[in-house]
């Protein structure tokens, strides 16, 4: 990053009869060398600026910006076969799956819990809410988001259902950290007036 403070010119600051010598030269370049503040202007842009570079403190410091806490709930409870009648109202992941995408209800092997996001996981979830917020929730702009988030888990996809209804699709097993993203309600858009569902095609 050009900061406009690495380059120094002793001429802009010093009189031209002293230019010339040489220990006031070298104690003008000590005194820049002291204050200025080149390094922590390309430290801060790097490590707390740049959501793309940002460290663990600077993320922490954009999920209070973005209003996303890197801690989040998630609950696989869920995620078992069910019939149409037995959904919510208003569709959401805690609704029964169709066919050929999840096994009867086991309650011995459901699971809730508290995950924290990895730097990773965390500077995607960041950047989604940030697309969240200036999204026009056109298929195109939700699918790219989605790929942005969970490419590195598998394919996802907005698909639509009908008038005033969509659906997420997701052709992979979520781990604990994907079905937290998913589950979040703060991360994925939702399109105002529209009843989402969440279908997860894995075999």
């Amino acid at each position: 990053m050009a900061t406009g403070f690495t380059d120094f010119d002793v001429s802009a600051v010093i009189l031209r009869q002293y230019s010339n010598s040489p220990g006031i030269v070298n104690m003008a370049n000590l005194l820049w060398q002291a204050v200025s503040p080149s390094e922590f202007i390309d430290d801060f842009y790097t490590n707390i600026w740049d959501v793309s570079t940002a460290n663990t403190y600077g993320l922490d410091i954009w999920g209070k910006i973005v209003n996303l806490s890197r801690t989040m709930e998630y609950s696989d409870t869920n995620l078992y076969f069910g019939f149409r009648e037995a959904q919510l109202e208003v569709t959401t992941t805690t609704d029964p799956q169709p066919f050929n995408t999840y096994p009867f209800y086991d309650p011995t092997m459901s699971a809730t819990g508290r995950v924290v996001l990895s730097d990773d996981y965390y500077r995607k979830a960041i950047m989604m809410k940030a697309m969240m917020n200036i999204t026009d929730c056109t298929v195109p702009k939700m699918n790219a988001m989605l790929m942005y988030m969970f490419s590195s888990s598998g394919n996802a996809w907005v698909q639509h259902d009908g008038p005033r209804a969509m659906s997420y699709r997701f052709n992979f097993t979520p781990n604990t950290t994907d079905l937290a993203i998913i589950q979040n309600g703060n991360i994925l858009p939702r399109p105002a007036g529209c009843v989402v569902s969440y279908i997860f095609e894995t075999t």
